[in-house]
Formats: structure tokens, sequence, C-alpha cells
């Protein structure tokens, strides 16, 4: 099988281009810079336009990561600028492009996020319920949408709404370690909201499941089976840690210093579940907290 990649160069992405070739897979990056291997690399320019459709018809499944930050700052209007198009435009121009061809692609993976839900308090969520309110809703929203050139096209599209994915050598766990390590980690805000998290390991078997599992369609919440409120997962990540946390950061600081990103990112709540996942016969291999802190730390 042979699979087209962007975004391989992320926190994500360079763990699943390993994975995946060394499961047997034939991986091809999506690159926005030079091409260093013509064989191997595939040029786009998306915001040009400039995806060259006769590069991409030789592709099995593709999977589209790439999208700019949303933790990079506050957003200004700017920014929000940049996060939307830099999944839509993207998103949309791959789409239209694999609608095109003659030799389509059996499978679309793209990413979205469960911030599609919104702040949904402790209201369980799966795939069928319905799109929030606020920013990150309506970028999800607008990021899945623009799949649906390829899914009208009978291509099979998969819209992956991510949670917080825990690794070793990046994301949200690494960014944590040192103000835990010095005994300075805290809750945020009230430490109701619900911490829909996933380890990275489970994401890329996830991810190569899906590419495998030829009935699952639309979108997929990829996240433990496990979600946890802010206050618990401050607690479990100092005692794994052997440090005090007994601070909290108020919610208008947190306003005040980062705006409308505290808002929807830190004190949102979204007890997303993997339900179609698990109804397809997936099984996690980090399905708590602990045991997966236990791992990722040491």
């Amino acid at each position: 099988m042979k699979i087209l990649l962007s975004g391989s160069t992320g926190f994500l992405g360079t763990t699943l281009l390993r994975h995946l070739s060394q499961k047997g897979y034939t991986v091809h990056r999506l690159m926005r810079g030079m091409v260093s291997d013509p064989v191997r690399e595939v040029y786009w320019k998306p915001s040009k336009g400039e995806l060259n459709p006769d590069r991409i018809d030789q592709f099995n499944t593709i999977i589209h990561l790439a999208g700019s930050s949303i933790a990079g700052g506050r957003w200004t209007a700017g920014r929000r600028k940049l996060i939307l198009e830099s999944r839509t435009q993207t998103t949309e121009l791959i789409s239209r492009k694999l609608a095109g061809l003659t030799n389509k692609p059996s499978c679309f993976l793209c990413a979205s996020a469960v911030g599609y839900y919104g702040d949904c308090g402790d209201t369980p969520l799966d795939e069928s319920s319905p799109n929030g309110d606020g920013f990150l809703s309506d970028v999800c929203r607008q990021w899945e949408e623009a799949t649906l050139p390829a899914k009208e096209a009978g291509i099979r599209v998969v819209n992956m709404r991510f949670g917080v994915i825990l690794g070793k050598h990046g994301g949200l766990l690494e960014q944590l370690k040192m103000p835990f390590k010095l005994g300075l980690g805290a809750k945020l805000g009230n430490g109701k909201q619900f911490q829909s998290w996933v380890s990275l390991e489970d994401v890329v078997r996830a991810i190569e499941f899906l590419i495998e599992k030829e009935n699952v369609s639309g979108a997929v919440n990829i996240t433990s089976p496990s979600p946890v409120q802010n206050t618990h997962f401050t607690r479990i990540l100092a005692k794994k840690m052997n440090r005090p946390a007994v601070f909290t950061l108020p919610a208008p600081m947190l306003r005040l210093i980062l705006g409308q990103l505290a808002e929807e990112m830190l004190l949102a709540s979204q007890h997303a579940l993997p339900t179609k996942l698990q109804k397809a016969g997936f099984r996690f291999n980090h399905p708590t907290l602990a045991e997966t802190l236990d791992e990722l730390l040491y």
C-alpha cells in the first residue's frame, strides 16, 4: 500500500511516518519546501493552489495532518485567519484534486479535533454529538466540510477528531514536565473541565487501524476511553513526578493572558469518547492516564 502523508515533520507526523514505514507501508511525504527526494516526496504549494494531480494518482491512502499550531499565542485576528485557512484551504485543495482523479485513492484520512464539540461540561460526547459554539468549533466544522468533494466523489473519508495527544518527546506533556518538576504544577480554573487525552502510540495505531478498516468512515473520535477532569490530570501527573501540585491558575488570569485561547483550549470541557473506534474493534494499549504516564515519564 502506498500512502501520501502531509504534516510529516510535526509531533504526530514524524512518529506516524516511522510507524507506518516499520509496518511495511510505502509512505511518501507531501512537502511545501524544496523536495530533496523526488521519488518519496511530492511538492505542493497550497497558498497558490499548486498540487500536481499526476503526482497523487498513485496512492491508495492520503493522510492529511498539516495545519498551523493553535497554541502559538493569543488568537489575534491574523492568527485566527492563519489557523482556519491553514486547515480549510489545504484540505479543500487536496479534496478537489483527489475528486478529479481517474485513479482515485480508496481512503482520505483528514485531521480534525474534539474542539468540534465546544464546551460541553460533563456530557459524554460521541461522533453523533452536535457541533458546538466558538472559534475552534467553527474551525473544525469548516475543516471537515472541506473534505466533502472527496466524499462526494466516492472516496472513503475519515475525519479524525483528535484529543490532546500525550507523548514522550513533544506535545502537551513535554511542556508540562518542567513546571511540574519544579513543583509549580497547577490546576486550571476550577479544574472541573474534562480533558480528552490519548497516547501518541494509540493515535498512530488507530490511524493504521482506520487505513485498513474499510467499513469505517466519517467522524471518528481518537481519544482514550477514560477522559479525566483537569484536577485529576494535575494530581496524577504531580504524583507520578513525585512533586506537589497545590497551585491554581485562576480562570480570569488565564483569560487575561491568553484571551480566547484560554477559554476554548484550557477551560473548555470535552468528555469525548472513542465510540466508533471501539465498536469497530480497536483496542487501546493505554486506556488509563496513570498507566500511560508510567510509560511516558520513565
